[in-house]
């Protein structure tokens, strides 16, 4: 009798205690996810083979490949230019974690992604980044080999770094770094590290079908062995500018018809070219590298290239996506494209250095040291400073092809936006309409823009564009960037000294002056930026708290178009606002609606959905 007491007993006390505990797997939330947490982690696989696998993370878009032996080329699904070599490890990887990793119907950690989930992972992918020593993985009976189409079919990749971290010493057949990186769509710029490949390989369609690419520099690569390099650019619509300075084409070192075919086909955008004395083409229309550039419209160019020289044609910031700041090639003029290319056949031409060509420009580009005002024709309105160097729009405007406006002239609106969105752009000279209003003569320098890097005209009048840097000291700025901004311990903000988050408000001692640009130096002795779209004179008026009083969601992004979380009406939520930013932040066209940054992502912040508390 007494045992069944002390059973019953123990029976009841194990039963309180799984209840509590069940209780707390349901109350306990599970941990928020640090900033270091990646997205996705994993490790590759390698069969038989010695030396450690790479092992990866996946944090906020950036795939970093650490020390180690890329995976096993997977036989039973031979890599190709629209799922390369890394797509093949990624998926063969055994995952190690992740807080976006999906769990199986137990509730436990999948260690390999299929389907769509897998895909999602690629997607996600916006960076790559090489931390260290990577070594090629296994293809039959050694290491290496496949270094062609490592980088292929990635969708969303826009940069790669630590490139010079890849070890191509093992690359052993004819392959080589053929569609290396072909069919990444996002890609905009590509600087090549040496790439040194010590036997003879193919560069065939390395960069074919890079729909965005706009600037590519392969002068630092060794092209010694290079057999062939057909369709190089195949496809690269967007294609501007191609350094191909020291590039030793296959039609010197190893001489075959098909070599340099179609290397530029589909580049009619490319206006920027720089070419080797060992750069030979084939002479023949049928294997030609198919330069066929579009030098329309005639109003900006000549129909002919013109060689740099001894002339200057740089980049706004160094940055070949802002457009150029000078364009003002003093070189040999009038050269059609058929001249240009017979220079380059092998037949004794006698270039001996390296040269770029450009479009010819109908009239060069040359960036003011200090812009000031033209001669008027007639009295300007009063009150116009022509001497900023860099103009922000603060109301509606458009941009004219001509200095006197019409609708015929128009290139584009820009709506008025809010002031960390605002339309920026570049002072390359002065000028005044027939009856006398002062107009900037301008470079776009809006990447949402349809017009973005072309010269156009805009109103000068202080009452629909400010200077993009405050020229007086205020009190107090309010940062509103929202990566936020950096103090540094000089004004060329350079030694960064601390970070300042959104929101912050920061008290001001002087206004200092380099170059272009003004500065802000903080009691505090700091410098920072004195950008209008950075830093604000005005007080931020944002609600620290706010609650759903209607059913809403959570996004990743201000645009509201990737929902993350639900919150029903019946339950409301209390969210505390981190930050905030504004819709269609990139466009010109639509103004955008504020939104606000909370844990996890974006919400709205209308008042009908959500009500501010105290």
């Amino acid at each position: 009798m007494k045992i069944q007491m002390k059973l019953r007993s123990f029976l009841l006390s194990l039963t309180l205690i799984l209840g509590i505990f069940s209780l707390l797997l349901v109350v306990i939330p599970p941990r928020a996810k640090a900033a270091t947490d990646p997205d996705y982690a994993g490790r590759m696989s390698r069969i038989n083979a010695s030396g450690t696998p790479v092992s990866w993370t996946l944090t906020d878009g950036t795939l970093t490949l650490n020390s180690g032996f890329l995976g096993d080329y997977d036989n039973s699904s031979v890599a190709n230019e629209t799922s390369g070599q890394l797509i093949k490890n990624l998926k063969n990887s055994t995952m190690t974690g992740g807080t976006s990793l999906p769990v199986d119907e137990d509730g436990h950690p999948e260690t390999n992604l299929v389907g769509t989930d897998f895909t999602d992972m690629i997607d996600a992918i916006t960076k790559i980044k090489l931390a260290g020593p990577i070594h090629l993985g296994f293809k039959g009976t050694s290491d290496g080999n496949y270094a062609s189409y490592l980088f292929a079919g990635l969708p969303n990749v826009k940069t790669y770094s630590g490139l010079d971290n890849l070890d191509l010493s093992t690359v052993n057949d004819n392959t080589g770094l053929q569609y290396m990186f072909a069919n990444n769509p996002s890609l905009v710029t590509f600087t090549a590290p040496e790439f040194n490949v010590t036997v003879d390989h193919s560069i065939t369609q390395m960069f074919s079908g890079d729909t965005s690419l706009k600037y590519v520099d392969l002068s630092q690569m060794n092209t010694q062995n290079i057999t062939t390099c057909t369709g190089l650019f195949q496809g690269d619509t967007a294609l501007e500018t191609a350094n191909l300075a020291n590039l030793v084409t296959p039609s010197i070192q190893k001489p075959t018809q098909m070599t340099t075919a179609s290397m530029f086909s589909g580049n009619s955008k490319l206006r920027n070219l720089t070419l080797s004395p060992q750069t030979h083409f084939a002479a023949s229309v049928m294997v030609s590298p198919k330069l066929i550039p579009d030098f329309l419209p005639q109003a900006d160019f000549t129909g002919t290239w013109q060689a740099v020289g001894s002339g200057k044609v740089d980049f706004i910031n160094n940055d070949p996506t802002q457009g150029y700041l000078n364009y003002d090639p003093q070189g040999e003029k009038d050269i059609s494209n058929d001249d240009l290319l017979s220079r380059y056949t092998g037949s004794g031409t006698g270039i001996t250095t390296n040269i770029t060509y450009v479009w010819q420009p109908v009239t060069p580009t040359i960036a003011p040291v200090s812009p000031g005002p033209s001669a008027p024709e007639t009295e300007p309105d009063q009150g116009v400073d022509l001497a900023p160097y860099y103009v922000i729009a603060t109301h509606k405007i458009g941009l004219y092809r001509t200095r006197n406006f019409t609708a015929a002239s128009r290139l584009h609106w820009f709506a008025k936006k809010p002031q960390m969105k605002r339309p920026t752009f570049t002072i390359i000279g002065t000028a005044t309409s027939v009856n006398g209003n002062p107009r900037y003569q301008v470079r776009d320098t809006n990447r949402g823009s349809s017009t973005y890097g072309k010269i156009g005209y805009i109103t000068a009048k202080p009452a629909f564009v400010s200077p993009k840097f405050i020229q007086k000291a205020p009190d107090h700025i309010t940062v509103i960037s929202i990566k936020g901004i950096n103090g540094y311990n000089n004004a060329q903000l350079a030694k960064k000294q601390i970070h300042y988050t959104q929101g912050t408000v920061l008290t001001v001692k002087q206004v200092v002056t380099t170059g272009h640009v003004t500065r802000f130096r903080l009691a505090n002795g700091h410098y920072i930026t004195a950008n209008r779209r950075l830093v604000t004179t005005s007080k931020v008026k944002l609600p620290t708290k706010v609650k759903n009083k209607a059913t809403i969601n959570r996004y990743t992004n201000a645009n509201l178009t990737t929902r993350n979380h639900h919150y029903s009406r019946k339950a409301p939520h209390v969210f505390k606002i981190l930050g905030w930013d504004y819709s269609h932040g990139s466009s010109t066209k639509v103004s955008g609606t504020l939104r606000y940054r909370v844990a996890g992502g974006y919400i709205t912040s209308n008042p009908k959905l959500v009500t501010t508390l105290k």
